[in-house]
């Protein structure tokens, strides 16, 4: 999942809050309650989602509680680059700016995260 974080940092990706214009867009969004709501909501389900994914890769039963951990975490390391775009476009960053942060503070984030957290229910590299 890091890995696509990171792809989407560097194809300035709409999905990671990367876009010109998605400044006032944000803008808007924080500005409303309905709209934050909104989006707690959809980070719920999306945490959700991923740990029933993780769950299922990586074979563990219910009562494993690691899925949803590490759902967490990635999802946090997620949201702060989301943040880190937002905050950054707002104040008038360019896109390549943000990305540079956004990049750094990935790698710090990952630089911080167990192996074990890295290999979980990690998929086998495609070969060709």
């Amino acid at each position: 999942m890091l890995g696509a974080i990171r792809q989407e940092i560097i194809d300035r990706s709409v999905r990671i809050g990367m876009a010109e214009g998605m400044g006032r867009f944000i803008q808007v969004m924080f500005g409303s309650e309905a709209l934050r709501l909104r989006m707690m909501e959809i980070n719920q389900r999306t945490g959700e989602r991923l740990s029933e994914t993780l769950r299922e890769a990586a074979g563990a039963d219910e009562g494993d509680h690691l899925p949803d951990l590490i759902a967490g975490q990635l999802l946090a390391i997620q949201a702060m680059i989301f943040r880190t775009a937002g905050h950054g476009l707002v104040a008038g960053n360019s896109l390549d700016e943000i990305a540079e942060l956004a990049l750094a503070k990935l790698d710090a984030a990952e630089s911080l995260l167990s192996r074990r957290l890295l290999d979980y229910a990690r998929r086998p590299a495609n070969r060709a």
